[in-house]
């Protein structure tokens, strides 16, 4: 069976599309301990009220739409940072309290902190 050529071509785009994205986003840090996951991302023009964190199931969504710092009457012609809207995912496994997940913006940083499960044993008694 014939497999239509223009399923390979979209299937590249998007592909292309997608490393262009991840090139183009700000990298986000990520710190482990024994009792949490922190994830540090660093870009410029965020604040509370064009940064959104959701959690959909067990998956983070960060959506981010930072505003350029354009001084009246300059236009941008080049920089480091895109200021486009851009969402990134983060699935967790069960090992992390996605409950008790937070979230704290300052600066230009979003810092997420996501704790662990606890796990607690206790000896059973027999009968």
């Amino acid at each position: 069976m014939r497999q239509d050529p223009w399923t390979q071509v979209v299937s590249f785009l998007q592909e292309v599309d997608q490393e262009i994205t991840r090139q183009t986003q700000s990298p986000v840090e990520q710190w482990e301990s024994d009792g949490a996951l922190a994830l540090l991302l660093r870009e410029p023009g965020i604040n509370q009220s064009n940064t959104q964190v959701t959690l959909e199931g067990r998956t983070l969504v960060i959506v981010t739409e930072p505003k350029s710092p354009i001084p009246e009457g300059f236009k941008r012609v080049s920089g480091l940072h895109s200021y486009t809207k851009q969402t990134r995912r983060y699935k967790f496994s069960d090992k992390y309290d996605l409950d008790n997940l937070t979230a704290k913006i300052q600066d230009g940083q979003l810092l997420v902190t996501v704790p662990r499960v606890t796990v607690s044993s206790r000896t059973v008694p027999i009968q």
